[in-house]
């Protein structure tokens, strides 16, 4: 019988679909939340990007799967206008939109929330650092937001650097005092009280590319995807080696 992982959490994909469809094979869940990154990686080429974006077009459309955004996808998404990051390339922006239309990118979105167990969890690409949350600020009406405000952006097909979402701190290279949820670094992330997170983006080599736990219910997971995460109803979490 296979194992019922019921929550499972996909880090940064970065074209290595193939990796999380063997081990999807294996177990059964409810639930598949993906943190973003479909494309881009360390000399690829259009063609790749292509055979990634048919993959996330199908992959969109499964009810049980959920698509967050992540800061390589955003460039794609805009069709190059905007929000450019290391691995942006004009030829494979054009193998991508030539898969992927408006419709299908309107399935990604910037979080997720779950209530487990009675704990409240967050999902987003690279975490909601306490910088952006003071004592009247509510982190699920920031989120809420957010999405809006992307949502009118993306619809309209207009570029905002001065959105959370997009913010991209020193440690990036960027401007922004803080980051947002698409760029923010393990060094700038700082938990919120009362809420669980789980986020990828920043490759944990401290960690010798393994699932760490920054702090208390809050779990860095970008391990260049030798690791994909799950959460069961109790609220355990147990990360998975799928790169053997």
């Amino acid at each position: 019988m296979k194992n019922n992982l019921n929550i499972i959490i996909i880090p940064d994909v970065h074209l290595k679909h193939h990796l999380v469809d063997e081990f999807l094979k294996s177990v059964t869940y409810e639930k598949i939340i993906f943190l973003g990154d479909y494309f881009d990686d360390f000399g690829d080429d259009p063609y790749q990007n292509e055979t990634a974006a048919k993959w996330l077009k199908h992959s969109v459309y499964n009810p049980k799967r959920v698509h967050l955004i992540g800061n390589h996808d955003l460039p794609y998404m805009f069709n190059g206008k905007g929000y450019c990051c290391s691995g942006y390339d004009n030829g494979k922006n054009k193998f991508i939109n030539g898969t992927i239309e408006r419709a299908d990118w309107k399935k990604l979105k910037l979080y997720h929330t779950e209530k487990i167990n009675d704990q409240d969890w967050v999902f987003t690409h690279a975490g909601l650092t306490s910088q952006w949350i003071t004592k009247n600020t509510d982190p699920f009406k920031l989120l809420k937001n957010e999405q809006q405000e992307f949502d009118y952006l993306f619809d309209k097909m207009l570029i905002d650097y001065n959105q959370m979402f997009v913010s991209c701190g020193r440690l990036s290279g960027g401007i922004h005092k803080r980051s947002g949820i698409l760029w923010c670094r393990l060094k700038e992330f700082n938990p919120i009280k009362g809420i669980n997170q789980m986020f990828g983006h920043t490759p944990t080599f401290d960690y010798d590319l393994t699932p760490v736990e920054l702090f208390p219910g809050n779990w860095a997971t970008d391990t260049h995807l030798n690791y994909v995460m799950s959460i069961d109803k109790q609220g355990i979490v147990t990360y998975h080696n799928i790169n053997i």
